[in-house]
């Protein structure tokens, strides 16, 4: 799978041979709301402070629930399954999706876009788990990894807001 960043705020996904297989578009500056495209439409909005859920456009079930933990690290739920996203410490800028036995599925990595003044995501999927790296699990993880980025950088904090004012 390949990203696309094709605006300030909008990444879309492509498949290996080249295909669409889905995008992510926020709304506002803020990360409170964005659509995802992949098979249908989903809303993913705020629903309080460093939570967000996401449902299916138009629906009221709820299909992901995420928040920031207290430590940095990104939780997601997603049917049956826990997800969390987390920044390694180390020196490199690296993001990972660790399943629920903290085994990395999938990593983004971060580069300035300076045209565009946003980042750029490679991504790299860990092959053992190709079953778990649908196109909407990794558009939800790469909210995380905007999210992340934007915590480092001192945009905004979700857990507690913008500190811009």
């Amino acid at each position: 799978m390949k990203l696309v960043t094709t605006g300030k705020m909008a990444y879309q996904l492509y498949l290996d041979d080249g295909h669409f297989a889905g995008s992510l578009i926020y709304k506002d500056a803020c990360f409170d709301t964005a659509e995802i495209f992949t098979d249908s439409a989903y809303i993913l909005e705020k629903s309080g402070a460093g939570n967000w859920v996401t449902r299916k456009n138009g629906e009221a079930m709820i299909l992901v629930t995420s928040w920031v933990e207290l430590d940095g690290k990104i939780s997601i739920q997603y049917g049956t399954g826990m997800y969390s996203f987390v920044k390694p410490i180390n020196w490199k800028p690296r993001f990972c999706l660790l399943n629920s036995q903290q085994e990395e599925v999938a990593a983004f990595i971060p580069t300035i876009n300076w045209e565009l003044n946003t980042c750029n995501f490679s991504i790299q999927l860990n092959e053992e788990f190709s079953n778990e790296t649908e196109a909407f699990l990794i558009l939800q993880a790469l909210h995380c990894a905007v999210c992340g980025m934007a915590m480092i950088n001192g945009l905004t904090i979700p857990a507690i807001g913008n500190l811009n004012g």
